[in-house]
């Protein structure tokens, strides 16, 4: 009999979100030896995602020991600022995203500003 296989993604995670929250769900799943992908706003913009002051030293420090604990980080976009384009992108999904209808260039350029924070 085969088991079924997921993946675990936390997207969304970023410097301003509410880390008690964040953390009590890691560890719940953590207990039942579960380990997924946080995909990690490196500079969050995005206003709806401010939940509390800015506390940079201990968020970064938990994402590092979250990724010892053999959690994968991922670069969930730069900045997380969603705007209006004039294509639906690669996947033909929707007309709006960080990096839909910017050049490849830009779009690496802006890869590159969040790898570097990530980094």
């Amino acid at each position: 009999m085969k088991h079924a296989k997921f993946i675990i993604r936390i997207d969304d995670i970023c410097l301003n979100m509410d880390l008690k929250k964040l953390d009590f769900f890691i560890n719940k799943l953590s207990e039942m030896n579960i380990k997924g992908i946080l995909g990690v706003i490196p500079e969050n913009k995005y206003s709806k995602l401010i939940h509390q002051s800015n506390h940079e030293n201990e968020f970064w420090d938990q994402i590092r020991s979250y990724s010892e604990d053999d959690w994968i980080i991922a670069q969930h976009g730069t900045y997380h600022e969603i705007r209006a384009a004039n294509d639906k992108g690669l996947f033909g999904i929707n007309k709006r995203g960080e990096y839909c209808g910017f050049s490849y260039r830009d779009q690496l350029s802006l890869i590159k500003i969040g790898k570097t924070i990530l980094e």
